[in-house]
């Protein structure tokens, strides 16, 4: 067995970084990973509702429908809010761009190799294409958005960060009047922008918190009252008024936000379980996955009129999430480790053989 002095001279920089970051995911804050949890719940309740093929319900089924159905934008809005308030202060990443782009196209090809096995399955060549380039075909919508908002965060980061607090308050007012008023007046929006927009209002909350409303007395009852009255709203309205884009759906998600911001949650165990969230979104909401499992084995329909539809909703929304949390970490720790430990070595190899030959360079100038 190796001493501790051996191994410390045998770990390379790019280990001890991995290391330091996995310590770190262990003290980290868990109050947002566990609004992390809830906020994927909030969207497999969505598509329960949305993709279960419900035809007509009871009025006490209708209204338990609007509330789950009203989770799914709000949960989008929670996770673009949390990945703002740790991106901003993060550095971008081709390693973290690979995982997750390696994570996306396997789920995508593994879901289509097994749909072909469900009944009613129906080959096109554009289903395939899909298959294999994900991303770009836009298989999952919040995937392609959230992978190019990705790509442009080093940018926006570098652009905050030299505006003050002031100014970084008044870019995202101007963004939300720009946007609100091209939308109410010509109809034009863009999922993308708003997207940017609820970036920007994640980082304003990491670098500028908010201190005036950071009391349990006043965030809880005005989270409290807006999400009602807007589930209240959406049952007499038309549903689209409450899109993700929409300022009182921002406004409610951040009042949430800010409430578990003031939490200190420290739990291993939710960090683990919100390390599969994204897994478990790329696994019930796969456009060849989600008409079977919601009208072939649930058959969701069915309950329109069902006394117990509010217990059945909640069994089948946590089982959902449990079992693609399961298979999503199975995946990680079977597949993902391995593969890019295999990764980091070889960066780790390229690396040292690249400053290796730096070095030589540098010395055949000085001796020459």
């Amino acid at each position: 067995m190796e001493n501790s002095q051996e191994k410390a001279i045998k770990t390379t920089p790019l280990e001890k970084q991995k290391g330091g970051a996995e310590r770190a995911s262990l003290t980290r804050n868990s109050s947002f990973e566990l609004l992390r949890i809830i906020a994927m719940l909030m969207i497999i309740g969505h598509h329960f509702v949305v993709h279960g093929g419900f035809l007509d319900a009871s009025t006490v089924n209708s209204w338990i429908l609007t509330f789950l159905e009203f989770g799914g934008k709000f949960g989008v809005i929670i996770y673009l809010l949390i990945s703002g308030y740790f991106m901003v202060t993060s550095k971008f990443t081709f390693r973290k761009l690979l995982k997750l782009w390696c994570q996306v196209w396997f789920y995508s090809v593994v879901l289509y190799v097994l749909s072909i096995f469900l009944p009613n399955f129906h080959f096109s060549a554009r289903g395939l294409v899909t298959a294999l380039f994900p991303v770009l075909m836009v298989e999952w919508w919040f995937v392609t958005y959230y992978i190019f908002l990705y790509l442009l965060s080093p940018f926006i980061n570098k652009l905050v960060k030299v505006l003050s607090k002031s100014e970084y308050g008044w870019l995202i007012v101007l963004l939300l009047f720009l946007y609100t008023a091209l939308r109410l007046s010509i109809g034009i929006s863009s999922i993308f922008l708003m997207f940017i927009i609820i970036y920007l209002i994640g980082g304003y909350l990491r670098l500028h918190p908010i201190k005036k409303m950071q009391k349990f007395s006043i965030l809880v009852p005005c989270f409290i009252m807006l999400y009602l009255a807007l589930n209240i709203a959406q049952y007499y309205l038309n549903y689209h008024f409450f899109e993700t884009d929409r300022l009182p759906m921002i406004l409610c998600a951040v009042l949430l936000f800010m409430i578990f911001e003031k939490l200190n949650i420290k739990s291993k165990t939710i960090n683990i379980i919100s390390s599969a969230t994204f897994g478990v979104y790329l696994i019930h909401d796969n456009l060849n996955i989600s008409p079977y499992l919601w009208n072939e084995v649930f058959q969701n329909n069915s309950y329109g009129y069902s006394e117990y539809l509010l217990l059945y909703a909640f069994l089948v929304i946590v089982s959902v999430f449990v079992i693609c949390a399961i298979i999503d970490l199975a995946r990680k720790y079977l597949l993902e480790r391995p593969l890019f430990k295999i990764v980091d070595k070889s960066c780790e190899k390229y690396r040292l053989k690249h400053k290796n030959s730096e070095t030589d360079n540098t010395k055949q100038i000085t001796n020459n």
